[in-house]
């Protein structure tokens, strides 16, 4: 990693690692997760690529935007101060179309990766399964709730265990499972047809302990009063 900065710091404008060392320490006071130390070596090279596109006048358009700012609140706000930083220093005034790019990055160093596209893909099963529950019950699902919450962050290490290939061993008691089938039916409906589709898309089989935790999730979301 020493040497990859290294390399990545020649040429580059002391004024840009001043700049991601403010967002970085920024991010550290206000997110619960450790942030892992590829972040500065992604975040510098984001800043001077979004700085010369700016500078050549290419416009940049973020197909995310709207999912970023809706599931991952916190890294969003974080990247907002962050565009203010990059304002006062760089006298650069993004538009906030960047803000979800350095959320992603943010999202993506809680997931230990150098890889974006598992925190893209991440992002788009999310979207997937929450437009399935809310096409199947014919709703709007409130994102200020604490169960919603609660669901979003379940299904994004949901959607990272799988999308890392992580298996988890089976645990949950049949009877409860058979139970909460029963009690629960038009959730667990939902929640097989999210399976079969996970299953289709992305050729992973949901276990029942998920798909326990799916159902229990999806009906205290729809049934919130």
């Amino acid at each position: 990693m020493a040497s990859e900065v290294i390399g990545l710091l020649e040429g580059i404008p002391e004024i840009y690692v001043e700049v991601t060392h403010q967002i970085i320490t920024l991010a550290k006071s206000k997110l619960a997760y450790e942030l892992n130390e590829y972040l500065y070596v992604a975040l510098i090279d984001h800043i001077s690529f979004a700085v010369e596109r700016h500078r050549r006048g290419l416009s940049f358009e973020n197909a995310l935007l709207w999912e970023i700012k809706t599931y991952y609140k916190k890294e969003y706000n974080i990247a907002l101060e962050a565009l203010r930083i990059i304002k006062k220093q760089l006298n650069i005034d993004f538009p906030e179309d960047e803000a979800g790019s350095i959320a992603l990055h943010l999202v993506n160093s809680q997931l230990k990766s150098s890889d974006m596209t598992i925190t893209i893909e991440m992002t788009e099963m999310v979207n997937d399964i929450l437009n399935m529950i809310k096409y199947y019950f014919h709703i709007e699902l409130d994102d200020s709730t604490i169960c919603y919450e609660r669901f979003l962050t379940h299904l994004r290490f949901f959607a990272t265990r799988m999308l890392r290939g992580e298996k988890t061993d089976q645990t949950s008691d049949r009877f409860l499972f058979e139970q909460v089938k029963v009690e629960y039916q038009e959730a667990y409906t939902c929640a097989k047809r999210i399976a079969n589709f996970i299953d289709t898309k992305y050729k992973w089989e949901v276990s029942d302990d998920e798909l326990l935790y799916l159902t229990l999730h999806i009906h205290r979301l729809t049934h919130e009063d």
